[in-house]
């Protein structure tokens, strides 16, 4: 991810643009208690597993870390945002909670 900021600063000097202000967001946990979540694991439809679940609510520290190594702005979805029924996917009220936030940071 790191690279992706790198790359984006390098894009913004050749093109002798302002630098661009970057939001690093880490994402909304997977839910693996979600009944959705649990369906798809017993018919073998889910592409994730616990293990992913568990990657899930342990990405928000790296991303952090990251985002204050190289100058970014910071903000942890998942202490903000649920996944649904599928354990996965963002409930429509935590669309607008994120969006909220977002905005709200870069205003």
């Amino acid at each position: 991810m790191g690279e992706y900021v790198v790359v984006t600063r390098e894009i913004a000097v050749a093109k002798n643009a302002k630098q661009p202000r970057i939001i690093l967001v880490s994402p909304s946990y997977i839910d693996d208690t979600a009944s959705g979540f649990i369906e798809a694991q017993k018919a073998g439809e889910n592409m994730f597993n616990i293990l992913s679940a568990d990657k899930s609510r342990n990405l928000a520290e790296p991303i952090k870390a990251l985002a204050n190594k190289t100058g970014c702005d910071f903000l942890d979805a998942g202490l903000i945002a649920k996944a649904g029924d599928d354990g996965v996917h963002l409930t429509a009220e935590s669309h607008g909670v994120l969006a909220e936030a977002l905005a709200k940071l870069i205003s």
